[in-house]
């Protein structure tokens, strides 16, 4: 670690040093196996990468790294260090000589043939009898290095004192690799959090050819989202995860139509209609559900497949219409597990190669919107915006309509999923606010009618868990990118400059967990925002009103998510209706599942494995409405 001085304060710096293994044999190699095989070997060094540098997946949006591609396109004092314990490396020196004009140099030393041992007896204690085979190895052979795997610190740190007083060690080096963080180390958010911590409100990491801002104090957040040099890369995600073409993006006419549909039909009267619309299928997958097993009978799940099982086949069909999900519903469930791969914006080959089976889910996703569109029932939102669509050729490719359906489903249900298992979750492990909703559930939710947006916002008590939930969960990470050298002043009269090409990272999870905004932040509190209605618009940060910017699951100001209010819909009738048609029991009261490390940064965070549980279901019946 490096400290660089930037007038008038100090900026961490972390080096990055990208170390691939075996990862030029993609171009070194004709052999099309032997290539797949290398090219795994590129992913998994990739995934380890980010996992020893705690950092959230798509840090890596815009870097270059293509590695046999765009290798001469790297930051100009980027060094690259390739080892390899595989390579044949005559072949690689003279790949570099030919296909680059950089400079090269190799470590002192010499290649040696690898050859594996294994230990062949079965012992406790396994540490000292790879020591012994350690040094029978170095007793009988004349030079070369040694590489022991052990499984922890300690076992390392042992072998090495064992070691050392066993062998003359004017005729070796011995040296620790330690090469497994902690658990909570892996934890990537901590990692910001911790940062925050040691070196204060800003810092950066340098990547090899730009450098990221950290800005966590959320004082200085709507300075950022108030300057025009710094944008989102909104393009990039539909084109590069859902596959549309770019032309579309290039004419600001579709942002404007965009908005005054998002406006009519996601956050006004239309976002009413979609409600009930929700409610009504939810409520028909619930009775399918139910009439799947006996009555009174127990039906084992998991908490986040229960969820998926509600929620999935009510909002695909509110939004679509007379669509039958339920026949690509595996296929959205594939390209959703990779759905971190996409977010990191990696090279193409890299998905060629590794997630196949998602590109094919995904074109094979967008190909079934595109064949049914404009079905019966659709939403008045979908309508319209297929229509802008079709009505505009000139800005939109044949196959942007089938991309846009899937990436409009995908926000609906891709955050929603995850929210509404940790609602649930945390409401169910909780007596007093289980007690407390299910009373309100019954007082403010007919049974005999669709649930309006109206009903809903009566429910102040679910509205609060479910928030205070969303809070805890939410690792969304805001990347904006700067257009060109631009200085901001910070709230405490610092001045801070970012170079063009640059990234600017707004975490907003930092402030969720801020004691100063939301004491005890740890602590699940269903009634935190009950008291005070108006909390979120009055938070203060050291008697400094912020207002909302201290919550921002869901974005800020223009970049917002413009169906957050249909999300919380979402979330709010699909626990109500859990909570007041189903009993259940969990099968583990000791099972606390984690924030899965694969999905922080991207929204809502999944949980690292389901909670089994048992339910059943009380009385309660369809309802079919004719609209």
């Amino acid at each position: 670690m490096s400290e660089h001085h930037r007038d008038p304060f100090w900026l961490h710096y972390y080096d990055l040093t990208l170390i691939l293994k075996g990862a030029l044999e993609k171009r070194l190699s004709d052999n099309v196996k032997y290539l797949e095989k290398q090219a795994k070997t590129i992913l998994k060094q990739l995934e380890k990468f980010a996992d020893d540098h705690i950092l959230p997946v798509n840090v890596y949006s815009g870097l270059e790294i293509d590695i046999a591609e765009h290798l001469t396109t790297l930051h100009e004092t980027f060094s690259q260090s390739v080892m390899s314990a595989t390579s044949d490396m005559n072949l690689l020196g003279d790949y570099y000589a030919t296909d680059f004009t950089v400079g090269t140099f190799e470590v002192g030393g010499r290649t040696f043939p690898i050859e594996d041992e294994y230990l062949t007896e079965n012992t406790d204690n396994y540490v000292q009898v790879s020591v012994i085979k350690a040094i029978e190895i170095h007793n009988s052979k004349q030079i070369g290095d040694i590489l022991v795997f052990l499984s922890g610190q300690d076992e390392i740190d042992n072998a090495i004192s064992d070691i050392s007083g066993k062998i003359d060690l004017t005729t070796a080096i011995i040296l620790p690799l330690h090469g497994k963080l902690t658990e909570d180390d892996t934890v990537k958010s901590k990692f910001v959090l911790d940062c925050r911590q040691r070196y204060g409100s800003v810092f950066q990491i340098k990547l090899p050819s730009k450098c990221m801002t950290f800005i966590t104090d959320p004082r200085d957040w709507t300075t950022v989202y108030g300057n025009s040099n710094f944008c989102l890369a909104v393009d990039d995600v539909w084109i590069k995860i859902f596959g549309m073409s770019g032309n579309s993006f290039k004419h600001k006419e579709i942002y404007d139509e965009e908005h005054r549909l998002y406006t009519r039909y996601l956050q006004s009267n239309g976002l009413n209609e979609l409600t009930q619309q929700f409610g009504k299928y939810l409520r028909q997958s619930m009775s399918n559900d139910k009439a799947a097993f006996e009555n009174g009978q127990w039906k084992y799940s998991g908490l986040l497949e229960l969820s998926h099982l509600m929620i999935y086949e009510a909002s695909t069909r509110a939004l679509f219409g007379d669509i039958k999900p339920l026949e690509f519903q595996k296929q959205f469930n594939i390209f959703d597990e990779k759905m971190h791969y996409f977010f990191a914006f990696l090279p193409n080959f890299i998905y060629t190669l590794f997630c196949s089976e998602a590109l094919k889910a995904r074109q094979s996703l967008s190909k079934a919107f595109l064949l049914n569109q404009h079905c019966n029932n659709e939403s008045e939102f979908m309508k319209h915006y297929l229509d802008l669509i079709h009505d505009h050729p000139e800005w939109f490719s044949k196959t942007d309509a089938g991309s846009k359906s899937l990436g409009l489903l995908w926000a609906a249900l891709g955050n929603t999923f995850p929210a509404t298992f940790w609602s649930l979750y945390y409401i169910l492990r909780d007596q007093k606010a289980l007690d407390d909703i299910q009373q309100e559930i019954q007082l403010s939710l007919p049974d005999n009618e669709l649930w309006t947006s109206e009903m809903l916002a009566k429910c102040s008590k679910l509205d609060s868990a479910i928030t205070e939930a969303i809070r805890m969960a939410s690792n969304a990470m805001i990347l904006k990118y700067c257009r060109k050298q631009t200085h901001i002043q910070l709230h405490d009269q610092r001045q801070l400059t970012i170079e063009k090409g640059d990234a600017i990272s707004l975490y907003p999870m930092v402030a969720h967990y801020d004691h100063r905004l939301y004491p005890e932040p740890f602590k699940f509190k269903y009634d935190r925002f009950l008291a005070n209605k108006q909390m979120l618009a009055n938070l203060e940060l050291e008697q400094e009103k912020i207002g909302s910017i201290g919550f921002l699951p869901f974005g800020y100001g223009k970049t917002m998510c413009p169906g957050r209010f249909f999300a919380r819909n979402q979330m709010k009738i699909c626990a109500a209706m859990i909570l007041k048609y189903i009993d259940y029991e969990f099968i583990n009261l000791n099972d606390e599942p984690k924030q899965s490390r694969y999905r922080v940064g991207i929204g809502i965070a999944s949980p690292d494995h389901d909670i089994q549980i048992r339910y059943k279901y009380k009385s309660f019946s369809a309802i079919h409405v004719n609209y």
